[in-house]
């Protein structure tokens, strides 16, 4: 990042589209988005099987041709022997991959699922989404446009509809808070280095947003990306404006809403400073238990259990 146009804005959506057009080029020349087409190459799933196993079934091979050749006791008793041993050889392999295969996964329950239905050998079933759609007054719809856009209408219309079914709550917010808060939050700047430590701490996705920006890559260049977004997310603290792409998400009936990169760095920024506020106050009750750090809704099982 050599041009620096971005500190010549003082207004986060200008110099953050100066910085992303920067970025953007270099980041296409280097991982340009190119069409491949599919090869059906069968490969084997036996990944355990290591080259001296394989050369040893080879010699099993050998050894049983031998035999059918010449099918005298002592041929038998060779064959049968090499081939006991390698099977012996084969299962402590299988062993061995498994259970470094689950250590990798310890804290990781999707692969772990993965590696548990490879061992049981279950394959995933193709399913093919329909290309139409019923609406919610039984018409079908076939334009794409018109399917994402209902589908945006569900997601949208979920929380109001299941409002409706509660009883309405007269009670404001604030009787659920607790003392008196005269200071305001004050959002101190951010620096390079706890952009960096940030983005150290995001988790490494295949899913991107319509910036097409990949978390892996960007762990890799921190260092260049460090000091812009810094000045970036400063303005953003100073003005209360958030930059235009930011507000932009992927909606997809699979993964609901993902958003561009670089905004899941500021509102990582904001939730500490928020947070620390919060804590500092009081603010929070102690039954607060979701989305909160050493906390989980398994403690409010716990606490209805003891009640």
């Amino acid at each position: 990042m050599t041009g620096k146009l971005y500190y010549r804005k003082n207004i986060p959506t200008e110099s953050y589209e100066s910085f992303f057009k920067e970025f953007f080029e270099i980041y296409d020349y280097f991982f340009p988005l190119k069409k491949y087409k599919s090869k059906n190459i069968k490969r084997d799933n036996n990944l355990w099987i290591s080259r001296g196993l394989i050369k040893s079934s080879k010699t099993k091979e050998k050894l049983y041709k031998k035999f059918i050749k010449n099918p005298t006791k002592n041929n038998e008793q060779i064959y049968k022997k090499y081939r006991n041993k390698l099977n012996h050889l084969i299962r402590i392999a299988k062993k061995n991959y498994y259970c470094k295969k689950f250590s990798q996964a310890q804290n990781d329950i999707k692969s772990t699922w993965n590696t548990i239905n490879q061992l049981l050998d279950k394959q995933k079933s193709k399913s093919f989404l329909p290309r139409s759609f019923l609406n919610d007054n039984n018409i079908k719809i076939n334009d794409p446009n018109l399917i994402a856009n209902n589908f945006m209408i569900f997601f949208v219309n979920v929380g109001p509809k299941l409002a409706k079914e509660f009883s309405h709550d007269t009670d404001e917010f604030y009787k659920y808070l607790e003392g008196n808060y005269n200071d305001s939050i004050f959002l101190h700047e951010t620096s390079p280095d706890e952009v960096n430590r940030i983005i150290d701490k995001l988790e490494c996705k295949s899913s991107c947003g319509v910036d097409e920006i990949k978390s892996k890559v960007i762990k890799y260049v921190v260092s260049y990306v460090s000091v812009p977004l810094s000045y970036i997310f400063n303005l953003t603290f100073a003005t209360g404006k958030i930059p235009n792409d930011f507000k932009v998400a992927l909606i997809a009936p699979v993964y609901i809403s993902v958003l561009p990169f670089f905004s899941k760095i500021l509102e990582k920024l904001m939730y500490k400073r928020l947070i620390d506020y919060m804590n500092k106050n009081g603010i929070l009750t102690d039954r607060q238990y979701g989305f909160r750090s050493k906390s989980s809704t398994n403690h409010a099982i716990i606490e209805l259990s003891i009640r």
